[in-house]
């Protein structure tokens, strides 16, 4: 027997039921670099900027970074590697990474810059001692840890294959760092003296130009980490040479939020880069010539999910998202989704423009509200604009910086961004009330008072006289009138008063 029963259902009691297609992966925490976002809490949001980080590193290492392969083996090996591009179209699915809920920075043709990293968990933990953070935390034989100045200073400036390996094993923005590497946290490297930025406010990255690290920019290479660019009062980007070069947030006392910020100046605190998110631009590239602007949704792409159609035989017993209450001018709270949305869904159900299916033949029980389970349905307010740290600024405290318009490219007025809805062909299953599998269920059964039980459902006639009587009935409101219209109402009805 190995197709088991098909007629006995789950029986399911939780603070919250979340339904998962056949095609659901799960993932691993190095796919979408959960270990190196801030899971400590506020504590730790001050040491994170000093160190260069917002909440999230954005996933700078993670399926997209060519580190891995499509099968999720990490390389080297004989698979093809995932990038940016990739996720065109449905790739290595992640729970860890495209849920659309984490954070992810794109990358395209963008200039490459050589990157360092310190081998401390969290990023917290790593101190403003700057060398904490080296390019080759795993020294060669004969050599010692270096931080990327002291490297360049040794006249060691060519970036290679073999200077990668053994040199610079963070690697770059282009490229993976080794993958002994994969799971520490990884930033842009900036030249420093005795410890402090050079430049201060205005610090210049090591940016790779035919294989030579220098300060500056670097030539664009494919898949490499995008970022916002500097840019003047007028909106255009400013250069180094014909490069853009990052825009760096943390050179004012706060950010446009009224957030601190560790200010550069006479500091060893590191710039704060300003990443560009696939919650901003969803449409992949079109090729490595080409930056991944442009509008499609989220669930037209790989960045979500793809579920397939799925058949559930279940009994639900669960806890409901709460609602929030709208306010007069309708611009905040939310509804939790109704009665279809009890069972909670990840995923996009739709493709190609075609609802896939959930098939639930059981039983929905609302026991309470959901006491862990509390995220908002809709989890992004609908406001006109939506302020954030990624936004462009209405008014610039130092100088403005380009990105993309769009953001959000979801369905659900723009609020749901982490799954499209199934078609949902459910119906009770008339098995439970004769046939109770548990002690759950018996609790909303009667037990037959016979051997042999003879519940079950008929068709009943139009001649039934409870069905004549019910169909030739008359309006409450409008006496004389039936109910029911001619063409379904019984012939032998008796006539109107």
């Amino acid at each position: 027997c190995t197709t088991g029963d098909n007629w006995r259902p789950a029986t399911v009691l939780a603070d919250a039921v979340t339904l998962l297609s056949g095609n659901y992966r799960f993932g691993f925490r190095n796919e979408g670099d959960f270990d190196l976002r801030n899971n400590a809490g506020a504590a730790a949001v001050q040491p994170r900027k000093e160190q260069g980080f917002y909440h999230n590193n954005f996933v700078t290492n993670g399926l997209t970074s060519g580190a891995f392969l499509s099968d999720g083996n990490l390389l080297p090996g004989t698979g093809t590697a995932l990038i940016d591009s990739a996720y065109a179209t449905p790739q290595l699915n992640s729970s860890y990474f495209n849920n659309f809920v984490t954070p992810v920075q794109r990358r395209g043709l963008f200039p490459e810059y050589l990157m360092e990293t310190c081998i401390k968990l969290p990023v917290s933990e790593c101190g403003k001692d700057p060398t904490d953070w080296v390019v080759n935390p795993i020294p060669v034989v004969g050599d010692t840890v270096k931080t990327a100045a002291e490297v360049l200073a040794s006249g060691l400036t060519a970036y290679n294959p073999t200077n990668r390996q053994n040199v610079f094993q963070a690697g770059t923005t282009a490229d993976p760092p080794i993958p002994a590497l994969q799971r520490f946290p990884r930033r842009v490297a900036f030249p420093r003296t005795a410890g402090n930025l050079n430049g201060g406010a205005t610090p210049q990255p090591y940016g790779i130009n035919g294989g030579t690290v220098a300060p500056g920019a670097g030539t664009p290479k494919a898949n490499s980490l995008w970022f916002a660019t500097t840019a003047t009062a007028s909106g255009t980007s400013v250069t180094y040479g014909n490069t853009p070069l990052p825009f760096v947030v943390n050179r004012n006392v706060t950010d446009w939020n009224g957030k601190t910020l560790p200010v550069l100046t006479s500091s060893t605190f590191e710039p704060l880069l300003m990443p560009v998110l696939q919650l901003q631009t969803v449409k992949p590239a079109a090729g490595s010539a080409d930056l991944p602007t442009g509008g499609e949704l989220v669930k037209e792409t790989g960045w979500l999910p793809r579920a397939t159609a799925t058949s559930f035989h279940l009994i639900v017993g669960s806890g409901d998202s709460p609602s929030r209450a709208l306010d007069p001018a309708n611009t905040t709270g939310e509804s939790n989704g109704g009665l279809q949305n009890l069972p909670r869904f990840l995923e996009s159900w739709q493709i190609n423009g075609t609802d896939t299916a959930t098939d639930i033949k059981g039983s929905f029980v609302q026991l309470n509200r959901s006491a862990y389970s509390t995220a908002p349905y809709q989890p992004i307010l609908p406001t006109p604009t939506l302020t954030s740290l990624f936004e462009r600024p209405t008014t610039s405290p130092i100088d403005a910086y380009t990105a993309p318009d769009k953001k959000y490219r979801t369905d659900g007025a723009g609020r749901l961004p982490y799954f499209f809805p199934p078609q949902r062909d459910w119906g009770f299953d008339v098995g439970l009330l004769s046939q109770p599998p548990d002690l759950f269920t018996q609790r909303f059964t009667t037990p037959p008072r016979q051997t042999q039980p003879d519940e079950y459902f008929r068709e009943v006639g139009r001649d039934d006289e409870w069905v004549q009587t019910l169909m030739c009935a008359e309006l409450a409101a409008t006496p004389n009138t039936y109910a029911v219209d001619a063409p379904f109402r019984p012939t032998n009805c008796p006539p109107s008063p």
